[in-house]
């Protein structure tokens, strides 16, 4: 069997349609949603439902260089690619895409407005109500990077089968799962 994506940080495929993606580390997930939104595949304000052990919602997400800029495939790409830590070195670059604060960047670029999390995860969700009573220097700078009428809506579930109840067979419609799986 071949392993290549326990050795490579930047390994991903996805189905010939671009509607399923699998990426070792996960701020490959924001090039896909990005690159969904360029290609008017999915539209800005997107929902997410997030499967995981951690919730990835770190959200100095929004302070990656030139994030708001992006525009293009490659431009998209280039801020996805996230420096490897496997190699023991830092990166002396601030504010890299991480596998842990890519969310907040699609929240800041619209392209997604609403998470569900799933996850065992002991740390609560981090709030954007948190954000605007912290008056640190940090909270104050990834404010002022957030765009005008800003929203984030998230609802959190720590077992699958929570989530599982709370939405019945109608909650998501069944063409857009054979849109997915077609």
């Amino acid at each position: 069997m071949n392993n290549e994506w326990e050795n490579d940080v930047n390994w991903k495929v996805h189905t010939d349609n671009k509607k399923v993606y699998i990426m070792r580390d996960h701020n490959w997930a924001f090039a896909a949603w990005e690159l969904a939104k360029l290609d008017e595949r999915i539209k800005g304000q997107s929902l997410v439902v997030h499967v995981d052990a951690h919730l990835d919602d770190v959200p100095d997400g929004v302070l990656v260089k030139n994030l708001l800029e992006a525009k293009t495939e490659s431009e998209i790409l280039s801020l996805s690619k996230g420096h490897d830590y496997t190699t023991g070195s830092l990166s002396s670059e601030s504010y890299l895409m991480r596998i842990d604060n890519f969310i907040w960047a699609s929240l800041a670029r619209k392209t997604i407005e609403e998470v569900i999390y799933v996850s065992r995860y002991r740390d609560d969700i981090f709030k954007l109500e948190e954000l605007r009573e912290e008056e640190t220097q940090l909270s104050k700078l990834i404010r002022s990077k957030l765009p005008i009428n800003f929203n984030y809506k998230h609802q959190r579930f720590r077992e699958i089968d929570d989530f599982l109840h709370a939405f019945d067979q109608d909650s998501f419609s069944k063409k857009s799962v054979t849109d997915l799986l077609s």
